[in-house]
């Protein structure tokens, strides 16, 4: 083979691999940003319906402060929406006390954050 045959077929093999490093390179966030959506989806969904449960929890701890509520219905409501908290406590809070003083506290919590939070008094820390 001549030399100059020899050169050109290494450029053009150069060529083809560069042209295929930067194919690769330029398409590959596309085949990984599908499956983060997906999991991302899953936790915005996730943490949508964790606000809204403790957003429900807040509300009832609200108005039974209010004097809206029977104690029955709290006490039944409350435990309703601490069994939906529940997968959205750490698994190493399983015991029913650790669980709803934890929801007590995220539902304090967001009281607080939203003025929200009634003294003994009677009156609104805000």
């Amino acid at each position: 083979m001549d030399v100059g045959k020899e050169e050109a077929l290494m450029e053009a093999v150069i060529v083809i691999v560069l042209a295929i490093v930067v194919l690769v390179s330029i398409l590959s966030p596309f085949f990984s940003k599908q499956f983060e959506h997906d999991e991302t989806a899953d936790k915005v969904e996730d943490g949508q319906e964790k606000e809204q449960i403790f957003s429900h929890l807040a509300d009832l701890e609200y108005d039974f402060e209010m004097g809206k509520l029977s104690e029955q219905d709290y006490v039944q409501t409350k435990a309703e929406l601490t069994a939906k908290a529940k997968p959205f406590i750490r698994p190493s809070d399983t015991k029913q006390e650790k669980i709803e003083k934890k929801v007590d506290h995220e539902i304090e919590s967001y009281l607080n954050k939203n003025g929200l939070l009634v003294n003994k008094g009677g009156t609104s820390n805000g």
